[in-house]
Parts: C-alpha cells; sequence; structure tokens
C-alpha cells in the first residue's frame, strides 16, 4: 500500500514557499484581509525614524570648564561660558566669564559677551539647565552673586538680573546669596541661593523681565531654611503652585508642583496668613475647591468633607 503522507508533505511544503516568497506586505508591516492584490490596502506601515542630530564637533577656542558647553539642537546653537586671554588677572588666573552662541551647521560665532564679575575675577559663571520645555528660547547663566537671561529667539537679547526676595534677606556671611542653581522651566527663570532660598523671574516678555515673587513663605526657626510657594500664573486666574527646594545633602534642585495640573485659585489672601507653615488656598472662577498645603514638607494636606467646608481660620486651627 503507497502511503499518502510524502503528496502531502509536498502540497504543505509548496504552500509555505508561496506564502513567504509572494507577498508584497514589507516586513515590520501587518496587512489585513481587505488588501488588495497590490498588498498595501490597509497596512499598517512603520513610522519613520527622525535621526536625532548629534552635537556638532566645533573648536571652541579658550578655556571651557566641564558643563559649561551646552548644545541646542532646537536653535541649531552651542551655547559657551569659557575663560581667554581677554579675561585672564594677573592675580586671580583665568575668568570665566565669556558668555558665546555658535551655529551649529558650520561653527561660525554669532553672539559673544562679557559678563561683569561676580564676587571675584576667578569666580566663573554657568549654563543653568533647561527643564521642562527645552523650546522656550530661554538660556540662563549663573554667575556667584549674579544672573544672566538670553532670548535665543529675540536677537539674543541680554539681560542681568539681580535675585529678588518676599521681605528681603540679611547676613554677614559672604557666601549667603551665592546662586547655587539655576534652571528654565517653561518661560519662567528658578534659582536657589545659599541661606536665601528660592528665586524666579517670569521671562515671558524678554524685554521687561520681572521678579516673581512668592506668594507665601515660611522660615523654619530650627534651621533657618525658606520654604517658599510661588503662583505661577498659567491664564488668567490658572495658576500652578511651586515651590523649589535644593537638597543640600544631594545637591539635587526640585520644583515640587502643587497640583497635578494648574487650578483657578484665589490670590485673595491676608499677607499676615502668608508667612505661616500652613496655608489655605480656595479656587476661583467657579472652582470651589479647598487645598490645604503645608510649607514645611512641600506637600497637599487632603481635608475631610465636613473640614473643607469651613472657615479658613478653623480649617488652620
Amino acid at each position: 500500500m503507497k502511503s499518502t503522507f510524502a503528496p502531502i508533505r509536498l502540497m504543505i511544503v509548496a504552500v509555505l514557499f508561496w506564502t513567504a516568497c509572494g507577498t508584497d506586505t514589507p516586513a515590520g508591516s501587518s496587512s489585513t484581509a481587505g488588501a488588495d492584490s497590490t498588498g498595501m490596502d490597509d497596512v499598517t506601515m512603520m513610522e519613520e525614524v527622525v535621526p536625532v542630530r548629534t552635537a556638532p564637533s566645533c573648536d571652541i577656542p579658550g578655556e571651557v570648564l566641564e558643563g559649561n558647553q551646552l548644545w541646542l539642537p532646537e536653535y541649531d546653537l552651542i551655547a559657551v561660558v569659557k575663560a581667554d586671554d581677554t579675561t585672564n588677572d594677573e592675580d586671580y588666573g583665568p575668568g570665566h566669564r565669556l558668555l558665546e552662541l555658535y551655529r551649529g551647521s558650520d561653527c561660525e560665532r554669532l553672539f559673544r559677551q562679557e559678563l561683569k564679575v561676580s564676587g571675584s575675577p576667578d569666580f566663573p559663571y554657568y549654563l543653568g539647565d533647561i527643564q521642562y520645555n527645552k523650546t522656550s528660547g530661554l538660556l540662563g547663566v549663573r554667575g556667584f552673586y549674579d544672573v544672566y537671561v538670553c532670548a535665543l529667539a529675540d536677537g539674543y537679547t541680554l539681560t542681568g538680573l539681580t535675585p529678588e526676595f518676599r521681605g528681603g534677606r540679611e547676613s554677614d556671611d559672604p557666601q549667603s546669596g551665592m546662586i547655587k542653581h539655576l534652571e528654565v522651566w517653561e518661560s519662567y527663570l528658578m534659582g536657589y541661593a545659599e541661606d536665601f532660598g528660592p528665586f524666579a523671574f517670569d521671562c515671558g516678555n524678554p524685554e521687561d523681565i520681572e521678579p516673581l515673587l512668592p506668594f507665601a513663605e515660611w522660615q523654619d526657626g530650627e534651621t533657618g531654611e525658606f520654604h517658599s510657594m510661588f503662583l505661577v500664573p498659567s491664564d488668567g486666574e490658572i495658576r500652578q503652585a511651586v515651590m523649589p527646594y535644593l537638597d543640600p545633602e544631594t545637591g539635587d534642585f526640585q520644583l515640587f508642583p502643587l497640583f497635578e495640573r494648574p487650578q483657578a485659585i484665589s490670590t485673595n489672601v491676608p499677607n499676615s496668613a502668608r508667612n505661616n507653615r500652613f496655608l489655605v488656598l480656595r479656587g476661583a472662577g467657579g472652582n470651589e475647591a479647598v487645598y490645604a498645603l503645608d510649607l514645611g514638607t512641600r506637600t497637599r494636606v487632603n481635608l475631610p468633607a465636613d473640614v473643607a467646608s469651613q472657615p479658613t481660620q478653623q480649617i488652620l486651627e
């Protein structure tokens, strides 16, 4: 009796061979039963991968400290803070206070400005970090006491700024007020100064940059640390509550936004209530929510419904 398995095996191999070679569906794509003879209808094509622009290799003359050269691919710019012969001091040595901008595509220098001495000729300037929105068009630069912001999309307008604080600051220690961190957050410049705490600038209009003072601030009586809360405007009464903090152990800087998304917040809070550890904010424009904030821990406090319905003073008690 002849075996029928050999012909069956041959038929299976033939079908598999025809299936593998006879389809026009590209690798990495999936087709559906509705495909026509071209094999292209109802085909989900792979998304085109846009290559990430790598930092150009430009020869920057002078001396550049680690972290003081930044590639900004959104603007095809290389930002540099450096020292050269023009800023060398006979007594103090190199002065890292030259801000330069180079075009990445051809390494041509587009901008150069010597920044003023901040603290001492040998105290360097540093480029600020850029967080969250890298297309804000702002570049921050920090010195020992001084801050600059460069509007990259506005002719490289450079503005010198002096940090301001709620209620002022006093200290006999020359280290107090030293700028320890600076970063761009959306259209705002956020920073932190030794002993003085957080500060901020509203850079929405590069021609009229204004300090953004804390809405509320509490100073820890034991450590002397300032806990500052900023209400950052978004649109009309829509605001985000932010509490910048610099970890003294790690040097990590965090903003601590207190809302998942900006909220309509009333600013009708007496000044006498803005210097305590606990603060109550109320919604505005139809937002009836009540927000209790602990400035000491930089967190919101959950309020039971029967407590949230009470007057502010009773909530605080």
